[in-house]
């Protein structure tokens, strides 16, 4: 059997303060009280207006082993309500009375009645999602702030002015390389120079080839291996294309 909350009564169509439309009190036992706050001045526990409010020694505060929260009491854990069964189906007992459970983003007294959604509070009426100190909020989900160098999901989580690059919080490096001067090319990072045969003064000895110029090749003159643009040799000595050099293959000057 569906019940009016405390305070309010059945006008046949629905159910109506006791003590007026609008009014900023409530009845308790035929008497109206003001609606109060956390912290406020009450005579009754129906005057908290918050989620599991008490009235305690005069005051509106939370029961023991709950907290304020900036919106309602919580015990830090899930809250359990003990199903009711003249409840419907899409309702939870709170205080021996039926309330519609929400979603977020839906109206609500409790938090308890907040489902569907982890985190979820009720928060100035509203079923709201709500993360810990240590946590942030990204699409309606909540996710852990993460030092340098640990697993991220999003840039967001990341301290220390990181960011999160390939899910992990780090520092993103970029390089400035001056304009190259006349008769120069900008190659991995660097300036170099042309060396003739479509090489270019980029040594490949310990540093690999790519790009426009994939080879690395001996080139004669400089008796060393250097960064080409084809495989094709124009000079004597072995060909390697994209990797290091192994230095038994250096040809020996005599």
């Amino acid at each position: 059997m569906c019940a009016c909350n405390s305070g309010f009564t059945y006008n046949g169509v629905d159910c109506n303060n006791a003590c007026g439309v609008g009014s900023q009190q409530i009845m308790v036992n035929g008497v109206c009280y003001s609606v109060v706050g956390h912290a406020g001045t009450c005579q009754v526990t129906e005057q908290c207006n918050y989620g599991f409010g008490q009235c305690i020694s005069g005051v509106c505060g939370c029961a023991p082993g709950y907290t304020y929260s900036g919106t309602f009491c919580t015990n830090g854990i899930a809250t359990t309500v003990t199903p009711n069964t003249n409840c419907a189906s899409t309702q939870i007992s709170i205080n021996n009375a039926c309330y519609n459970t929400a979603q977020l983003g839906q109206p609500c007294a409790f938090s308890a009645q907040c489902i569907g959604t982890p985190n979820l509070v009720c928060s100035n009426g509203i079923c709201s999602v709500s993360c810990q100190s240590n946590q942030i909020l990204i699409t309606n989900v909540c996710y852990n702030l993460v030092n340098p160098g640990q697993t991220c999901s999003f840039s967001q989580q990341c301290l220390g002015g990181t960011t999160c690059i390939n899910n992990v919080c780090g520092t993103v490096t970029i390089t400035t390389v001056a304009a190259c001067s006349n008769g120069q090319v900008q190659f991995n990072g660097r300036c170099s120079s042309s060396i003739g045969n479509g090489c270019i003064d980029y040594p490949c000895i310990s540093d690999r080839c790519s790009g426009v110029f994939p080879a690395c090749r001996y080139v004669q003159p400089q008796n060393s291996y250097f960064c080409c643009q084809t495989l094709a040799a124009t000079s004597p000595g072995p060909v390697v294309a994209t990797t290091q050099m192994p230095a038994a293959n250096m040809p020996t000057c005599r």
